[in-house]
C-alpha cells in the first residue's frame, strides 16, 4: 500500500450557498480595480460570504433577476449536489479559480499488488553445443486500486493487469560458416478497468468534466478491457563466405486485439456555456445572458471569463449540449444503454531483409542491406467495420479548391459511412502499401596509424574507430489508430451525435431536473427544439451523417473519419561516430545522430471553416476579418469600443471592405411602399423589441464579428446558418427570426453542413531530429566502471501526438489550420536541448585483499566484504510547452489554438510561491508580466506553439549490494540488495498539468502535476545456483 498526493477541484462554500464571485475588469496598468470593487460581503442562502478587495459577488436574488427564465440557482438539485463537497475544505491554490472552484488536497491511499513469475528453461541439442534450444516465459497477476475521487470513497478505477508470454528457440550450427537462429514468440497483454461509470450523466464544465487536468477521466472512469495476443515468428541464417558475411531472415507477426469497453455506451449532457449562441455569458454585452455588465454590476475581467460561465451554468443547472450515443449490432440490432462495445480487431505484418558484411580491407568493414516491410491494414475480424464513402483526402481537397474558386463549403460532397473491411467482402480502413524497401548503408573504419601526428591523434592499432550509417525504415500504423475511429468514427455502428452548438441561449435551454438517468437528459429546450439527437437508422448502411441542410438534429457536429490514403510512415537514419581508447580502460566516442521523418500521421480538421476567396478581388477570409478584428479589438481607456459599428467605412478598413461587398448576398428591392424596408440586423443591437438594422454589408459583417470577438468562427456559424444575419424586423412568436441572409452561397458558405470539426489521420507530417552525443566509458577495473553519457539535441514537427492519442488529447498536437499545416512547425513537445545521464558500478573497498581489511578473516570478510555502491543519475533541460487561446476560437470551431506572443517572456522552470502554488514564471509580478506578452490569435493565425520551456526531469537512483558465496558450493551464491528510487526526493513537475490559458488568469503558470515520483526503495534477497 502506498499514498498518492491528490488534488481535486470542489465547489467553494460560497459557491455550496448560492454565491458566485468574479474578479472585477482589472485597470489598464493590470492591477485591481479595488475602486469599483472594493472588499465587502454577499449574502448566500443560509449565511454571509466575504468577497475580497477586486472582486465582486452576486447573491441569489441577484442571479434570479438575471435568469430570463426567471428561476435562478438550481435549489433542488445543485444546491445538495455542491452541499455535498462541504466537508472537503479548500487547501490548494494550484487549481481552480480561488472563489468559485477551489483546489482540495490530501493524501490518497493506493492499494497494489504486483506478481511476476518468470522461469527459463535450455538444452543442449548435440553434445558438442552445435544445437540448442531455449524456452523463456513470464506471467504477471497485478492488480491496482488507484486513488479515490474524495477522501472516504473506494477507488475510481480498479486496473487489473494478467499479461503472459513465450519465447521458443533454437540455434544451430549448420557448418562452421552457416548458422541459423530461429525465434517463435507469443505474447498476450491482457488489460482490465474496472470503473464506476454506470449510468448517463450531466457534466459540469471545470468541475467533473475533462476542461481541468485535474478532474479529467476521474470523476466518471470508464470500464473496459483488451487483450493483444501476437505470435511473432522470427529466423536469421548467417553464411560466412571468404571476407563476406552473409545474412538472410524474416520476421512474420500476427496480433488479434479482442476488446470490450463502454466509454462510448452511455449518453452524457453539458453546462457547457461555449454551446450558447454566444459562446460564454461574460462579456457578451447580450440580454438574458447573465452578463453582469449588461446587467448594471460590475463587468469581468477578459480572462476571469471561464472562471465565471463554468460556476454560474452549474449553479443554475442550465443544459445546453446533450449527447446521445448509440451502439449496434452487425445486423442492425440496438443495443442497450451502458452495453459495453466488442470488436476483434486483427493486423499483420511480413518483414524480410537481406545483409552483406564485407571486410573490405583489415581496418575497413562496409555493411549494405536490404529490407522489405509489409504491413497489413488492420481490421475487425467479425465485420464490425464501417469506412466513409469518400476518401477524406478526396473530401480535403474537394472543399481546398471550392475555397479557391470562391464556391460554398456546401458544394463539397456529403459523407455516409458503409460496411467495410475484409470480414465483409469490401475495402479497409485504407490501402495496402507493397513498396515500402528500405536501403541500409554502413562503414566502420580504424586509420592505424603508425606514426607522426596521427598515430599521437589516433592510437595505435584499433584504438580510434570511425563509423557511419544510413538507413531507412518504416514505421507500424497498426490498431493504435483504431481505439478512437472505432469510439468516434463509426457512425451507424458506434454513434455520438451532439446537438448543435451555438444555437441554444439561457432563455430557452432547459434545467436540471437530475445529476443521472437517462430520464434525466432533456430531450428538447424550451421552443421544442431536439437536443437529444434520435437515430432510428442506425445499424443500417449506408448511413449518412445529418445534415443542416435538412435541418438535421446532430448535424454540425464535432467527429472523426479515417482517410483511406494512409500511407506508412518512413524515416531516413543518420549516424557519424568517432572512438577512441583513452588507456586506463576509458573510451570516449563522440557521435551525430539524425533521423528525416517523413509521411507521419498528424491529426486534421478535415472540415475546417474555409478560408474563401473572393472570385473578384481574390481577397481571402481571413484577411477580410483580420482586418476588422483589428479595429473592433480595439478599445478607450473606459473600456468601450474604440470603433463603433456606426463608424465603420470601406476608408476606414481599407481594401478589404469589398470582400464583404462582394461575398455576402444583397438585399432583396423593396417593394414599393414597403415599410420598414429589408435591412441587415446589427447583431450587438438587434432584438425582437429593437429593431436595429442598416443596408451596408461592410457595417452588418463588422457588427455581427465584433459581437463574437475572439470567437470568430462563431459568427462564421451564425452567418452560415441563418441567425446571424437577419432581417431585424421579422421575428415568429418565439423570438426567432423569420428572414435570414447569407453570403452567396446560400447557407453554408463557409463552414461544412455536416462537421463542426472532422478530425483525421493524415500523412502529411514530417519531423527532424538531429543530436550530438558525447559517451564516456570505463570498464570494470580497480573495482570501478561507469558510463557518462551528453547529449545535445533539436527535434522539430508540426504534431508530436502518438497515434494512440484521442481527437482531444496529448499536448494539443492536431493541426489547427488545415490549409496551412507547416504554421505549427516549431520544437516537438518531447524535444530536450540537453540531456545527462550516468550509470555506476562501484565495488566497496572493504574485505579481504581491498583497501581496509586486507587481511580479513573468513568471517570478517563476509561482514564487510563483497560490497558495491551502483547508482544512475538522470537530468534534463526543461520540456517545451505554449500557451493557449483559453476558451477562444478565432481560427478553428474546436480547437482554441495557441496564444501569440507580442513581447518578451521569462520562464523559470518551477518557482514556489508563499501561497503554495507553483509556477512556471514566478511570483503575481511575473505572471502579469507574462499574460501581457500573449494576446489572442487573430483569424488564420495559430499562435505559437511550443516558445516556452518549462521543467525538466532530475532523478539520482542509488543501489547497495553485497553476494555470500555459499561455503558449501562455489556455484551457489546469496545476492542482498537495497535501491533507493529519487534518493534525493527531487520535485519536477509536468509542463502537461500547466494551467497556460489566457482565459484562466486567475492560475496562469500554475503546474498540478509532478514529472516526479517520490522517494521510494526496495530489498531483496535472490538465492542464485
Amino acid at each position: 500500500r502506498e499514498a498518492q498526493s491528490v488534488v481535486r477541484i470542489v465547489p467553494s462554500a460560497a459557491l455550496q450557498d448560492g454565491v458566485v464571485q468574479y474578479e472585477c475588469q482589472t485597470l489598464s496598468d493590470g492591477s485591481l480595480d479595488t475602486t469599483t470593487c472594493p472588499a465587502g460581503n454577499v449574502q448566500g442562502l443560509t449565511g454571509s460570504h466575504t468577497v475580497q478587495p477586486g472582486y465582486f459577488g452576486l447573491n441569489p436574488t441577484q442571479i434570479k433577476n438575471m435568469d430570463p427564465q426567471g428561476i435562478g440557482i438550481s435549489q433542488n438539485v445543485m444546491i445538495p449536489y455542491f452541499q455535498s463537497f462541504a466537508k472537503f475544505v479548500p487547501n490548494d491554490n494550484s487549481v481552480g479559480d480561488g472563489v468559485n472552484f477551489v483546489g482540495y488536497r490530501f493524501s490518497g491511499p493506493v492499494a497494489i499488488s504486483t506478481n511476476w513469475y518468470i522461469a527459463r528453461a535450455d538444452y543442449k541439442i548435440t553434445t558438442n553445443g552445435n544445437h540448442t534450444i531455449f524456452w523463456r516465459g513470464g506471467l504477471r497477476n497485478d492488480t491496482n486500486g488507484g486513488v479515490p475521487y474524495l477522501p472516504g470513497g473506494g477507488p475510481e478505477v480498479a486496473q487489473v493487469d494478467y499479461s503472459k508470454g513465450f519465447s521458443v528457440g533454437c540455434a544451430a550450427v549448420l557448418r562452421p560458416t552457416l548458422v541459423n537462429n530461429f525465434r517463435w514468440g507469443y505474447t498476450r497483454q491482457s488489460f482490465g478497468q474496472i470503473g464506476n461509470h454506470t449510468a448517463d450523466i450531466i457534466f459540469f464544465r471545470g468541475l467533473n468534466d475533462d476542461s481541468s487536468s485535474n478532474n479529467a477521466s476521474l470523476a466518471v472512469t470508464n470500464t473496459n478491457s483488451f487483450q493483444v495476443p501476437v505470435h511473432n515468428f522470427v529466423d536469421d541464417l548467417s553464411w560466412i563466405k571468404g571476407r563476406h558475411t552473409l545474412q538472410f531472415g524474416g520476421n512474420f507477426s500476427f496480433l488479434r486485439n479482442p476488446t470490450a469497453n463502454n466509454s462510448g455506451s452511455f449518453s452524457s449532457a453539458s453546462d457547457n456555456p461555449s454551446w450558447l449562441d454566444t459562446a460564454a455569458m461574460a462579456n457578451t454585452g447580450a440580454p438574458g445572458h447573465f452578463d453582469p455588465a449588461f446587467e448594471g454590476y460590475p463587468a469581468v475581467d477578459g480572462g476571469f471569463g471561464n472562471n465565471y460561465d463554468y460556476p454560474l451554468g452549474a449553479l443554475i443547472g442550465m443544459v445546453t449540449q446533450v449527447n446521445a450515443h448509440y451502439n449496434s449490432s452487425k445486423s442492425g440490432g440496438a443495443l442497450p444503454d451502458g452495453a459495453p462495445v466488442q470488436r476483434r480487431f486483427a493486423a499483420d505484418s511480413w518483414e524480410m531483409y537481406v545483409q552483406d558484411s564485407w571486410k573490405a580491407r583489415p581496418n575497413l568493414t562496409l555493411t549494405f542491406g536490404l529490407r522489405y516491410s509489409l504491413f497489413s491494414p488492420p481490421w475487425e475480424t467479425n465485420g464490425l467495420q464501417v469506412v466513409p464513402n469518400v476518401s477524406l483526402s478526396d473530401f480535403f481537397a474537394d472543399r481546398t479548391q471550392d475555397m479557391l474558386q470562391g464556391l460554398p463549403a456546401s458544394a463539397a460532397p456529403r459523407l455516409s459511412f458503409a460496411l467495410g473491411g475484409p470480414a465483409n467482402g469490401k475495402p479497409g480502413f485504407y490501402n495496402w502499401d507493397l513498396k515500402d524497401f528500405g536501403p541500409h548503408f554502413a562503414a566502420a573504419w580504424s586509420p592505424r596509424a603508425h606514426s607522426g601526428l596521427l598515430k599521437s591523434l589516433f592510437g595505435e592499432g584499433d584504438k580510434t574507430t570511425v563509423r557511419a550509417g544510413f538507413g531507412m525504415v518504416y514505421d507500424r500504423l497498426g490498431p493504435a489508430l483504431l481505439a478512437t475511429f472505432d469510439r468516434s468514427g463509426s457512425f451507424g455502428m458506434s454513434t455520438a451525435l451532439t446537438n448543435t452548438g451555438g444555437l441554444e441561449t439561457p432563455g430557452i435551454a432547459p434545467r436540471i431536473t437530475g445529476l443521472t438517468g437517462n430520464a434525466n437528459l432533456p430531450q428538447t429546450d424550451l421552443t421544442g427544439r431536439q437536443l437529444y439527437a434520435q437515430c432510428p437508422t442506425c445499424g443500417t448502411f449506408p448511413q449518412t451523417f445529418p445534415s443542416g441542410l435538412n435541418g438535421d438534429t446532430g448535424s454540425y457536429a464535432v467527429y472523426f473519419g479515417m482517410d483511406n490514403k494512409l500511407k506508412t510512415p518512413y524515416s531516413y537514419t543518420l549516424d557519424l561516430s568517432i572512438g577512441r581508447e583513452l588507456g586506463h580502460g576509458l573510451t570516449l566516442q563522440a557521435s551525430y545522430v539524425g533521423r528525416l521523418s517523413h509521411r507521419l500521421l498528424s491529426q486534421f480538421d478535415v472540415a475546417s471553416p474555409l478560408d474563401t476567396v473572393d472570385p473578384k478581388t481574390k481577397i481571402d477570409y481571413f484577411t477580410a476579418v483580420t482586418a476588422l478584428a483589428k479595429l473592433y479589438r480595439q478599445t478607450n481607456s473606459d473600456g468601450s469600443q474604440k470603433y463603433p459599428t456606426n463608424t465603420i467605412t470601406p476608408q476606414l478598413v481599407g481594401p478589404t471592405a469589398s470582400y464583404w461587398y462582394d461575398m455576402i448576398a444583397p438585399l432583396p428591392a423593396s417593394n414599393p411602399g414597403q415599410t420598414p424596408p429589408p435591412l441587415y440586423s446589427l447583431f450587438t443591437q438587434t432584438s425582437p423589441t429593437n429593431h436595429a438594422g442598416t443596408t451596408d454589408a461592410l457595417q452588418a459583417a463588422y457588427d455581427l464579428f465584433s459581437f463574437f470577438t475572439f470567437n470568430e468562427t462563431t459568427a462564421l456559424q451564425g452567418l452560415d446558418q441563418g441567425w446571424g444575419l437577419f432581417d431585424p424586423n421579422s421575428y415568429d412568436p418565439n423570438g426567432n427570426p423569420t428572414v435570414s441572409y447569407y453570403a452567396n452561397g446560400g447557407p453554408y458558405s463557409f463552414v461544412d453542413p455536416q462537421f463542426a470539426a472532422l478530425y483525421s489521420w493524415r500523412s502529411v507530417g514530417t519531423a527532424n531530429y538531429h543530436a550530438l552525443q558525447v559517451n564516456l566509458k570505463k570498464r570494470m577495473s580497480h573495482g570501478v566502471q561507469f558510463d557518462f553519457n551528453y547529449t545535445f539535441s533539436k527535434s522539430i514537427d508540426i504534431s508530436s501526438d502518438a497515434n494512440r492519442i484521442t481527437d482531444e488529447g496529448g499536448l494539443g498536437g492536431q493541426v489547427i489550420k488545415a490549409w496551412d499545416p507547416n504554421s505549427l512547425r516549431a520544437d516537438s513537445d518531447f524535444d530536450l536541448r540537453h540531456q545527462v545521464n550516468a550509470n555506476w558500478i562501484a565495488e566497496l573497498p572493504f574485505g579481504k585483499g581491498k583497501w581496509f581489511g586486507k587481511g580479513a578473516n573468513g568471517a570478517l570478510d563476509a561482514l564487510i566484504g563483497g560490497w558495491q555502491l551502483s547508482g544512475l543519475a538522470r537530468w534534463t533541460s526543461g520540456f517545451p510547452v505554449g500557451a493557449s487561446n483559453g476558451a477562444q476560437w478565432p481560427t478553428n470551431w474546436e480547437l482554441s489554438g495557441f496564444a501569440t506572443q507580442i513581447g518578451p517572456v521569462k520562464t523559470n522552470g518551477a518557482v514556489k510561491n508563499p501561497d503554495g502554488s507553483v509556477n512556471l514564471f514566478g511570483n503575481a509580478a511575473a505572471v502579469d508580466a507574462a499574460l501581457s506578452a500573449f494576446q489572442a490569435d487573430f483569424p488564420g493565425q495559430v499562435g505559437n506553439r511550443n516558445n516556452l520551456r518549462g521543467d525538466g526531469f532530475a532523478g539520482l537512483d542509488l543501489g547497495l549490494s553485497k553476494r555470500w558465496k555459499m561455503p558449501y558450493s562455489e556455484s551457489h551464491s546469496l545476492q542482498f540488495r537495497w535501491e533507493v528510487f529519487n534518493a534525493l526526493n527531487l520535485t519536477r513537475f509536468d509542463v502537461e498539468s500547466l494551467s497556460l490559458s489566457l482565459t484562466n488568469s486567475s492560475s496562469f503558470g500554475n503546474y498540478t502535476g509532478l514529472l516526479t515520483n517520490p522517494r521510494s526503495m526496495q530489498f531483496a534477497l535472490r538465492y542464485e545456483f
